[in-house]
């Protein structure tokens, strides 16, 4: 496409403007140039023409045809640029290739200055012919990296021809390519990025309906091995939709890192909370098949001390239900223990009061889950006011003295 795009713009000032016929006011100095001239616009072999055009260069260095000369330069190097992206180019086309690509680039000031713009041409028609050939340039560069196996230098090229043209899914999908080849599992994000955009831009730079439903199912499966899901997914595509590298600090969480921070907020949550920990296991083990049998040897009637909850409700004086896996606004509203008063409390314990208590499982039940527990109502701390007035102390009296 971008060796079209060039061909054609420097198509058209040919033929407009290096026709002898159709340009009377320019003349050659003499017959051997004219000959030199026909044997540049007939030869087809790149090496070839470009060592006609410097014989020009030497022999006719201020001939008429400057413009003309300079435009053929500039294909004649795009055409060996081109080479070494032919299927199977050799050794000697891929050399060849990245040098008249550099010579294009570092030239390109002076085949597209001012002075050499056809007349026939608008200012934006040069501009965009210069555009066309240094986005060629890289892209011939970047196809003899990826020959050579040379990722970053592949790299290096596709992010100048996405910073002229952004929108070019196909340069995006490139870019992801040669990052993951480089296998660094810490810029996987970077190449996941890339997909993304590659498979979601639209307009004229976007790829095919069929290559975007590929790239879609690649990106998938890309994102699942390692990030480990599709969460996540649409937040990539939404921010990779905004530009055409990512931002500074994007990342995307991969499943090693998931599972560490995992790990480690599980082992300071069984620190933080001990008692959480012990009541889920023991829930597991009272749901399970033997969960009968594993409450009559281990827990009933055995006081179960410095179990922490907090109330939800408060059925009677003597009974409160406590929510002992409070985690979470859900498990905050469920009750499974059910504290049986030895005594009745003189207040109403407010839902959501965290207590702490001693107490003796008598029961349970599976479906609901709800364990019973026998409670001196003493041994509740956090029940503030509700609890009543302790009961005053006893003083013994001292024995009367007897009387002598």
């Amino acid at each position: 496409m971008l060796k079209r795009v060039f061909r054609g713009l420097v198509g058209v000032a040919l033929v407009a403007a290096i026709g002898l016929a159709q340009a009377p006011q320019k003349k050659v100095k003499d017959q051997a140039e004219f000959d030199l001239y026909s044997s540049i616009q007939k030869e087809t072999d790149a090496t070839k023409k470009l060592a006609l055009l410097d014989q020009w260069t030497e022999k006719y260095a201020d001939t008429e045809f400057k413009q003309e000369r300079n435009l053929f330069y500039a294909q004649t190097y795009a055409g060996l640029a081109a080479q070494g992206q032919m299927p199977n180019a050799s050794a000697d086309q891929l050399a060849a290739s990245d040098k008249a690509a550099h010579m294009l680039i570092d030239k390109s000031d002076t085949f597209f200055s001012p002075e050499m713009k056809m007349s026939n041409l608008t200012d934006d028609q040069w501009k965009a012919a210069k555009t066309a050939v240094l986005l060629q340039a890289n892209q011939a560069i970047a196809a003899v990296a990826v020959a050579k196996k040379d990722w970053p230098g592949a790299e290096a090229q596709y992010k100048k021809m996405l910073e002229a043209n952004p929108n070019d899914a196909a340069t995006s999908y490139l870019l992801g390519t040669a990052i993951a080849s480089q296998k660094q599992v810490t810029r996987t994000p970077e190449a996941l990025y890339q997909f993304a955009r590659a498979s979601m831009l639209t307009g004229p730079g976007a790829l095919a309906p069929e290559g975007q439903k590929q790239t879609e199912a690649y990106l998938k499966r890309a994102y699942t091995g390692y990030h480990g899901d599709l969460k996540g997914l649409d937040d990539v595509k939404a921010e990779a939709a905004k530009a055409a590298l990512p931002p500074a600090g994007f990342t995307i969480k991969s499943v090693t890192q998931i599972q560490a921070e995992e790990n480690s907020s599980e082992d300071a949550f069984n620190k933080a909370r001990p008692e959480i920990v012990l009541w889920r296991s023991v829930r597991t083990e009272l749901i399970g098949a033997n969960g009968q049998d594993y409450f009559n040897k281990s827990m009933k009637e055995t006081a179960v001390p410095n179990l922490k909850g907090k109330v939800v409700a408060q059925p009677n004086a003597k009974e409160l239900t406590v929510s002992v896996d409070n985690v979470t606004p859900e498990t905050m509203a469920k009750a499974e223990a059910t504290l049986m008063l030895d005594s009745p409390l003189k207040g109403t314990v407010e839902p959501g009061t965290e207590i702490t208590f001693v107490g003796a499982p008598t029961s349970y039940t599976k479906d609901p889950f709800m364990v019973m527990f026998e409670v001196e109502k003493k041994s509740i701390k956090g029940l503030g006011d509700a609890a009543g007035p302790s009961a005053p102390a006893t003083t013994r009296r001292p024995p009367a003295r007897r009387k002598r």
